[in-house]
């Protein structure tokens, strides 16, 4: 089920999709800084001083900005919670849902955002993890046989894939940290969630 979910990620991210019209779908040149500066633009959005922990992070990711690895479509929140499985069977990956943050970009943010959101045992769970931690249960493969698995099957160069997960993490702090201050919704008033992300993408920045 597990290697399913990866070989659905990597199925998408060999789609043509010049040849499916989507040329005009985004701007794979340079994706990495523009969506790392957009995402910092949310994150000094704000009336008070930008947290340290937030900051010094986007400072590092800047500071590492590494060269797209290609381009392909991009799901933007490739998780578990967002596919359907077969109910019958062998679990089948049916469909992947939730396309609204989709685009045209560098594929590796796709699996770092995958890895981010995958538990490990031992480690402090994140947010996205605690909402995948079923994948902690006996038999389900580890993280790094996941990514290895997507290695296998693209055949991509996934040797900086680190700073791919700590952006994922990085961001999913930003996001957290926003809808935090707004207060709109009670899932986020845990002012520790953000922190729990940015830590994460902390050991992230140590794989490469």
């Amino acid at each position: 089920m597990a290697f399913a979910l990866v070989d659905g990620l990597a199925r998408l991210h060999a789609v043509d999709w010049q040849v499916c019209g989507l040329g005009d779908f985004g701007q794979p040149l340079n994706f990495n800084a523009r969506h790392l500066k957009r995402l910092e633009t949310l994150m000094t959005l704000r009336d008070d001083a930008v947290p340290s922990f937030l900051a010094d992070m986007a400072a590092h990711l800047k500071a590492h900005l590494p060269r797209e690895s290609g381009a392909a479509i991009v799901h933007n929140d490739y998780r578990p919670g967002n596919v359907i499985w077969s109910q019958k069977g062998p679990p089948r990956l049916l469909a992947i849902l939730d396309w609204e943050l989709a685009t045209i970009g560098d594929p590796l943010l796709d699996l770092g955002y995958m890895a981010c959101c995958y538990p490990v045992k031992g480690e402090e769970l994140t947010p996205t993890q605690e909402l995948s931690a079923a994948l902690l249960a006996e038999g389900f493969p580890s993280r790094e046989a996941m990514i290895a698995r997507y290695a296998e099957v693209t055949k991509r160069d996934i040797s900086g894939l680190g700073w791919y997960a700590a952006m994922a993490s990085w961001k999913l702090a930003v996001l957290y940290d926003y809808q935090h201050r707004l207060g709109r919704d009670g899932y986020y008033e845990d002012a520790t969630q953000a922190p729990r992300f940015i830590a994460a993408a902390e050991r992230f920045t140590r794989w490469n």
